[in-house]
């Protein structure tokens, strides 16, 4: 849970990069009572199986989407940088292959500027690994590379259905310190899944999800000088390293596992089960220009999630939903040489949503859900002899309304607010969350249209200290080539 959270609104922001449209997005991503193609409770929707590619995308579409997201403020961790840039642009589009089955595929460039990086030089300081990576300056870190992904549907009998999908992520960094700290980044995952539809009406699945992920850092001074480095196991105890070369690799491996029901009723009436179990490991690697590469440090994180939500239209102007999610996950690291554990932690989130979603004289659209989360976490640091353990609720609200504008397009906005007792993220207490989105659609002839999306998430706690992100995102699609 904690490596999720760290993210926060960025990811959201980022995501929108691989969307066919907007309109989710522009109205605060309704996940209740709303109703939109990509809100579906399908199972390639819901539960992310590729199998149902073939139901979900009927027509053949492409589009391009530039997109920059700023974050900025004082709400944040040690080892976390001040102000964080990306932008970049991608390509998205489907091909609907009759009885060859469906095509989709992505493709994108992502640079990411953070400045005010404080000592830490791996890419997720905070990501649960056996320690922290760090050297002596602060400084500037510039990521950059490309990503690609594609997927595939293909239904073997009537009602039997099989799908594929496959990704690919390299970035490369650059730290402008005096140790010219290089980062090299690739990420590789996948899903293979298959769908059985019992009748027209509900559909199975089982999916399986393996990824591999690794950085590479090598600090090596340009001035002569050894580049020092320190290996952080915990928030006191380090060990330096003084050499005149210093390579880190961090390899992660997993995969998770998940099965699907999902009943799509012609009368307007949705509902989707999905469960989740899956695990992943992280090896420390170093290597210096006297030693070979050895395992310093292990960690271990497991987790479960399960979920249910039912979608019903009572009537033809009204639409209202329910949803339950409960996940629960286990983290720990110990230190190999001496088989010494670190520190263990565990956590779960319990979250109720409901929402509902009417249309108003002149095709206006009003929509609202709110949620609430019991949240828990228990954490021992055995080696910094630091035991926590938090019970929090977190309560959100969001609202949308769009408006069609005759002969012009359609104009969308969202608020969003949200509290919480404590921020598992930063530890800050009193949280509060509030986030503004602006969007619009343009059509231009049969087909084509131009959207855009504004979003502003302001992030503040009871000290003051604030978190801000910006992002700014336009897309041009070219629909039913």
């Amino acid at each position: 849970m904690r490596r999720g959270l760290l993210i926060g609104c960025m990811l959201l922001a980022a995501g929108a990069l691989q969307a066919q449209d907007l309109r989710l997005e522009s109205l605060g991503s309704m996940r209740y009572g709303f109703t939109d193609p990509r809100a579906s409770l399908s199972l390639y929707r819901s539960g992310q199986n590729p199998a149902g590619l073939i139901q979900d995308e009927p027509v053949a579409w492409l589009a391009f989407t530039p997109q920059i997201t700023n974050a900025w403020g004082s709400l944040r961790r040690a080892f976390t940088p001040g102000h964080v840039t990306i932008y970049g642009a991608g390509f998205e589009g489907v091909k609907p292959l009759g009885s060859r089955g469906t095509f989709r595929g992505s493709s994108t460039y992502l640079v990411e500027e953070r400045s005010s990086v404080y000592r830490s030089l791996k890419r997720t300081p905070y990501g649960g690994e056996a320690y922290f990576f760090t050297d002596t300056t602060t400084g500037s870190f510039t990521y950059k590379g490309p990503s690609v992904a594609f997927a595939y549907a293909y239904e073997i009998t009537p009602g039997l259905q099989v799908g594929a999908d496959v990704g690919y992520a390299l970035q490369d960094g650059l730290k402008d310190v005096y140790t010219t700290v290089k980062s090299l980044f690739r990420r590789v995952q996948g899903t293979a899944g298959i769908a059985y539809r019992v009748d027209d009406g509900i559909h199975l699945g089982l999916t399986v999800h393996p990824f591999d992920e690794q950085e590479r850092l090598e600090a090596k001074s340009e001035e002569g000088l050894d580049a020092e480095v320190f290996n952080f196991r915990g928030e006191t105890f380090a060990k330096r390293r003084a050499k005149s070369s210093v390579a880190h690799t961090v390899r992660l491996t997993g995969e998770e596992f998940g099965v699907q029901a999902a009943w799509l009723s012609p009368v307007g009436m949705e509902a989707s089960i999905v469960g989740i179990v899956g695990a992943a490991r992280t090896r420390d690697l170093i290597t210096t220009d006297r030693e070979e590469a050895l395992e310093d440090g292990f960690a271990q994180r497991s987790w479960y999630e399960a979920a249910a939500r039912v979608r019903m239209r009572i009537t033809p102007d009204a639409t209202i939903g329910v949803g339950v999610t409960h996940r629960s996950q286990r983290e720990w690291s110990r230190y190999p040489a001496l088989d010494l554990l670190l520190w263990d932690a565990t956590g779960s989130e319990t979250l109720l949503g409901a929402g509902g979603s009417y249309v108003a004289g002149g095709g206006v659209l009003l929509a609202a859900e709110a949620e609430y989360a019991f949240v828990h976490t228990d954490s021992s640091k055995f080696i910094d002899n630091r035991f926590a353990i938090v019970r929090t609720g977190e309560f959100r609200v969001r609202t949308g309304v769009e408006v069609p504008i005759s002969g012009i397009g359609t104009l969308r906005a969202s608020y969003a607010f949200g509290s919480a007792g404590v921020d598992v993220r930063s530890g800050g207490k009193d949280v509060t969350e509030q986030t503004v989105t602006a969007g619009f659609a343009v059509p231009f002839g049969s087909g084509v249209h131009v959207e855009g999306l504004t979003r502003y998430c302001h992030r503040r706690v009871s000290t003051s200290a604030l978190r801000d992100d910006l992002t700014v995102v336009l897309l041009l699609r070219l629909a039913e080539l």
